[in-house]
């Protein structure tokens, strides 16, 4: 599992492309790739619409 400080250090263009490859997962209907995806990136959720990482330009 990432740790915080690894998800952090993602560029945009890193965390863009990790979100695109879920995305494209669920399209597909395709649960065991989502899980095997998000096994390494803990999920935080924020209920109040904050920024909880900020990503390096």
């Amino acid at each position: 599992m990432k740790t915080r400080e690894e998800m952090k250090a993602l560029s945009f263009k890193e965390a863009d492309k990790i979100e695109n490859e879920v995305l494209e997962a669920i399209d597909d209907n395709d649960l065991a790739k989502v899980k095997d995806i998000l096994k390494d990136y803990s999920a935080e959720i924020n209920c109040y619409g904050e920024k909880i990482f900020k990503y390096k330009k």
